[in-house]
């Protein structure tokens, strides 16, 4: 059996078109997870892309997020479609394809979608003082939002870590130590001794003005450092 058939057959109500000749399918959220766990798994693509987040507002299933898959030897892409309403949750990918985290992350911030299972569903592109979701259709082009206050040393990301009470660790900034990062990246440190004891890298917006600004090139520096 073909792709299209294998997964008709093991997922119900998916939906088949084509977008500049490449397969384009449509998943409730529900069924989102298995799909994307049969698209691995059956090694029919090895690589997650891109994920992205889009407002309909027209629409009762108003925000949609699409999924970007690869096959870096067949050069194969499929693209998965999955819609929800204001209030509805979509299954993380992030067990599944680690590259998802900070998409994930991106489209919850820009858009306001929230994924049910991920590890730390938090702002990555504003600041941790902003209100709302920049890129809904809804969201005033030219609203400003400025941070006033930096956040302590964090580890959201080391879900398992448990502190030891009985050793002294220091927590330290490091970075940004290049100059290809160009201050978008924040590296934080607890140090035992000369031992990293655990690490977190999040992204720093230094150098966009306003959100409705922002052009892919700048995107890609902000998310790729």
């Amino acid at each position: 059996m073909n792709l299209h058939e294998q997964l008709n057959a093991k997922i119900p109500g998916l939906v088949w078109e084509k977008s500049f000749g490449d397969d384009v399918v449509a998943v409730k959220p529900e069924n989102l997870y298995e799909l994307a766990e049969h698209l691995k798994t059956g090694s029919h693509f090895d690589f997650l892309m891109n994920i992205t987040g889009t407002d309909y507002p027209g629409k009762e299933k108003r925000f949609e997020s699409s999924y970007e898959f690869f096959h870096s030897k067949t050069y194969k892409r499929l693209r998965v479609k999955t819609s929800v309403a204001e209030g509805e949750n979509i299954p993380s990918l992030v067990s599944l394809w680690r590259g998802a985290n900070w998409f994930e992350r991106e489209v919850y911030d820009m858009i306001g979608i929230k994924f049910d299972g991920h590890p730390n569903m938090s702002r990555i592109l504003t600041h941790h003082q902003f209100v709302g979701h920049p890129l809904r259709k809804d969201y005033p082009a030219d609203r400003q939002q400025h941070c006033t206050e930096s956040m302590p040393i964090h580890f959201d990301d080391d879900m398992d870590y448990k502190p030891d009470p009985n050793k002294n660790l220091v927590p330290i900034n490091i970075g940004p130590a290049h100059p290809a990062t160009h201050g978008t990246l924040r590296v934080m440190c607890e140090l035992d001794g000369e031992k990293v004891n655990r690490a977190n890298v999040v992204p720093q917006i230094v150098q966009a003005t306003k959100i409705g600004d922002f052009s892919l090139v700048q995107r890609q520096d902000l998310i790729l450092g």
